[in-house]
């Protein structure tokens, strides 16, 4: 339970970059300073808190139980791996859109 919640973290803050960019990969344009220290910062805690799970001293709840190094290792090269995944598709479905003009999307970006 804790991994897919670490997942669903780190692979939220990494659409962010890939969403910047419509018709482009996420490493056309660098992220403002602001949004890069965010993110990173807000990864960081996230994998801190999967590995040191604090709030589990509740009577009724749902016990989670922190990650281990290679737990941790797996997640952070799943989720880089599934970033590019989602932004190479979102890269040849945005080109296809184009392609066809789908509901005058190319038109729109061409006038001023």
């Amino acid at each position: 339970m804790r991994s897919v919640w670490l997942v669903l973290s780190l692979l939220d803050f990494f659409s962010v970059f890939a969403s910047r960019i419509a018709d482009g990969f996420f490493w056309q344009r660098a992220p403002g300073k602001p949004l890069f220290v965010a993110a990173v910062g807000a990864m960081v805690v996230s994998t801190v808190l999967a590995a040191a799970w604090p709030f589990n001293d509740f009577k009724k709840s749902l016990e989670l139980e922190s990650l281990n190094a290679l737990q941790l290792l797996f997640v952070w090269g799943y989720v880089p791996g599934m970033f590019l995944v989602q932004d190479t598709s979102k890269y040849f479905f945005y080109q296809t859109l184009l392609a066809y003009d789908f509901q005058g999307i190319k038109s729109c970006w061409e006038s001023p």
